[in-house]
């Protein structure tokens, strides 16, 4: 991996999410703000498709709402930004899944990985990225497809008083920080236990916990994921589990269970 503070591209992208465009995305929202009907059409077959593949037919699952959310729904959007949406399901009363929100969005990501995962949407040159939640929290703006109405409308200076120095220190510093724990978990042999891997697991957890503490922790959240160490850590989750779970010439008998 780069060493975060030699990486020029990404001082680019820093300086880019904390300065707003003039307008909303002018190729998915006209003058006024609303999506163009022919926008809201196409996304909203696509999520159906979604729908159809994943959550349908599931007893007590109800779709509430789908949502445009990310940087296209609000003023901090490139020319090559993905569309971003969002698919709210609510357990109603399904006899065998969690009401727990964590839980269930846990399976929800799970469901849409194997059904859905090698799928990707195209608009415009723009690629479509779908997501399955309980619950989320939004803060840079929120676009209900379903009801064609903004449920929190994009406020364009929300990254006031945001300097570049304080976000990419934070950024450094944070960065720092998961490749000492990573280099750490990787060289102590945790990694082939069960209880290693699941720390490996809440750790990954928690670093999506930041993003939900202000537009600055979010920012510095979506500097992580462009750089490219929050799937670091995904595919380390995987892998690590894969080779926990294969029986070699090696592999020692009394590894600790994984349930």
């Amino acid at each position: 991996m780069t060493e975060a503070t030699d990486n020029i591209d990404m001082r680019m992208i820093a300086r880019r999410l904390i300065t707003p465009n003039d307008t909303l995305d002018v190729r998915l929202f006209d003058y006024r703000g609303q999506m163009y009907p022919d926008v809201r059409r196409q996304l909203l077959s696509n999520a159906a498709y979604i729908i159809d593949k994943t959550v349908a037919g599931i007893d007590g699952l109800m779709v509430s709402d789908i949502f445009l959310n990310g940087s296209s729904a609000g003023y901090f959007y490139q020319k090559d930004s993905d569309i971003d949406v969002r698919i709210e399901v609510h357990n109603e009363n399904c006899p065998y899944l969690s009401t727990d929100n964590e839980k269930l969005s846990t399976f929800f990501m799970m469901l849409l990985r194997s059904e859905t995962g090698n799928m990707k949407f195209m608009f415009e040159n723009r690629s479509v990225d779908f997501s399955i939640k309980a619950f989320e929290n939004e803060m840079i703006g929120l676009y209900s497809i379903l009801q064609d109405k903004w449920i929190r409308k994009p406020d364009k200076h929300i990254t006031d008083g945001i300097t570049f120095d304080v976000v990419w220190q934070k950024y450094v510093k944070r960065y720092n920080n998961i490749v000492a724990f990573l280099r750490h978990i990787q060289t102590t042999n945790r990694l082939k236990t069960a209880k290693g891997l699941r720390e490996l697991e809440q750790y990954y957890r928690d670093c999506f916990v930041y993003s939900e503490q202000g537009i600055q922790e979010l920012i510095v959240h979506k500097l992580l994921s462009y750089q490219g160490i929050l799937q670091d850590i995904r595919t380390l989750v995987s892998e690590s589990w894969q080779n926990f779970l294969s029986l070699t010439d090696s592999s020692p008998l009394d590894n600790e269970a994984p349930i």
